[in-house]
């Protein structure tokens, strides 16, 4: 059977407690081990409960059980907006549009793993 290669996409990836984090970790590896080519993208950052602008991890690939794991350099712009944001959303309950968007534009990002992702996963399931 000719299976198609799979990329998931997530801002951490390692051996830590988070749930989405611990739910991506486990379904790329089972995925792996039914045969599929799997990769992740994911930052070089090693948690969600550590700076989001801060690389820890070295980018780079490696396999980690059974699983391609490309890391890429976080963006270091956009940590005092973001918690702006985060303090104004909390004091108020709501976001402008133009708020929500710059929230998402201010959070966890990584140029270069959408530019990776953009060239080399036109065909993968993502």
């Amino acid at each position: 059977m000719n299976l198609p290669p799979i990329t998931l996409v997530t801002p951490w990836y390692g051996h830590f407690a988070g749930g989405a984090e611990v739910a991506a970790r486990g379904f790329a590896e089972q995925l792996a081990a039914r045969g599929f080519q799997v990769q992740v993208l994911t930052t070089c950052c090693r948690s969600p409960f550590e700076s989001w602008w801060q690389d820890v991890l070295p980018a780079g690939t490696e396999m980690v059980g059974g699983v391609t794991v490309r890391r890429f350099p976080v963006d270091r712009e956009g940590e005092r907006p973001f918690h702006e944001l985060v303090r104004r959303h909390v004091q108020a309950g709501e976001l402008t549009p133009d708020e929500q968007r710059a929230y998402l534009l201010h959070s966890i990002n990584s140029r270069e793993l959408v530019h990776y992702a953009a060239r080399h996963t036109s065909d993968h399931l993502v």
